[in-house]
């Protein structure tokens, strides 16, 4: 039994030292270590690095997201146009002149945004509205004096706002969208891409060009043409081959705004995106007089990089880049030019 015994406490020693031994690196190992300094710039640099690849790209979506958005308003437009034309046999009139009590004419008039409303789920505010008055007056004025997301393009941060120095008149929301005039700008007021001496034939300052009149486009030239409406019998060039309406930068037309009849178009005798006259400041616009740079919009324009959403008569809507060859972009503007327009 001794014999026995003495290997038994032997073990038991042996045990012990080893259980020890083990002991002592799980002791060790539980003494934590925090980041040094450099370790945790590495990792803040990493951050930020990743930040500024990923920025970009949440831009990059948002824009696309807001051109759709864009894109999907004008196709809106294009279809209430469509009705309008299907109900009448025509498109709406761009200007609807109204005279004041003296004989004289009120540019406050009613324009195509007005003829349109009934078609973009507005008819209560139609219905409220007295087309033998200006827009400016009681009770138009109440009706009028807001804020239309119809006419507004998400990428602009002045699509929703009114000129700050604005004189009162019923227009002050600018228009993202407008009619298309064609090849004639408006006037002396226009100092156009087209407008200079010796200019072709296909654009015009003041409808002077062999092929430019005040009625080329789809729609009239301001109070030159109120009244004036066309349909798609009279665009002899094809529907796929006219603009209808264009995407134009509001802070540039809200001196008179959307419901006035000079302020509803735009010329293709502009450039798109032409640096002639934008006008990116609301604050510049004046309290009166009749300013070159605000009284008409001038031409197409957007707050996208690189070109303007364009809707054509045929509903579709595209994208044209602002270095679209001049003189195709102004044989689309022309209704029944017969000038072949190629690829755009």
């Amino acid at each position: 039994m001794s014999g026995c015994g003495t290997p038994s406490h032997s073990l038991r020693f042996s045990i012990s030292r080893g259980a020890g031994n083990l002991s002592a690196p799980s002791r060790a190992s539980s003494i934590s270590r925090g980041f040094t300094l450099i370790e945790l710039l590495v990792v803040i640099a990493i951050i930020a690095v990743l930040i500024a690849l990923l920025l970009p790209a949440v831009q990059q979506a948002r824009e696309a997201a807001r051109r759709s958005q864009c894109k999907n308003n004008l196709k809106q437009l294009g279809i209430a146009s469509h009705n309008y034309h299907d109900t009448h046999g025509r498109f709406p009139m761009g200007s609807l002149a109204v005279l004041n009590s003296d004989g004289t004419m009120n540019y406050c008039g009613h324009t195509f945004n007005t003829a349109i409303l009934p078609y973009v789920d507005q008819s209560a505010a139609y219905q409220q509205l007295n087309l033998n008055l200006p827009s400016n007056v009681a009770p138009n004025v109440g009706v009028l004096k807001r804020k239309w997301s119809f006419q507004a393009c998400p990428s602009n941060p002045y699509a929703m706002t009114f000129g700050t120095k604005y004189d009162g008149r019923v227009g002050g929301h600018g228009a993202s969208y407008m009619c298309s005039w064609g090849p004639a700008a408006y006037n002396d007021y226009a100092t156009a891409d087209c407008g200079v001496a010796g200019s072709p034939a296909y654009c015009s300052k003041n409808a002077t060009g062999s092929l430019v009149t005040w009625t080329s486009g789809i729609f009239g030239v301001g109070n030159r043409a109120s009244y004036y409406s066309s349909g798609l019998r009279d665009v002899t060039d094809g529907s796929s081959n006219t603009l209808l309406l264009g995407e134009v930068r509001p802070e540039g037309n809200m001196y008179f705004g959307m419901f006035a009849i000079q302020a509803y178009g735009f010329a293709t005798a502009f450039k798109i995106n032409s640096p002639v006259r934008i006008k990116t400041n609301p604050n510049e616009i004046p309290t009166d007089g009749y300013p070159s740079g605000l009284q008409y919009n001038g031409g197409m324009a957007s707050a996208h990089v690189g070109g303007a959403h364009a809707l054509l008569a045929d509903g579709s809507v595209r994208f044209l880049s602002e270095n679209i060859n001049f003189p195709t972009f102004n044989y689309l503007g022309h209704k029944s030019d017969g000038q072949v327009v190629g690829e755009f």
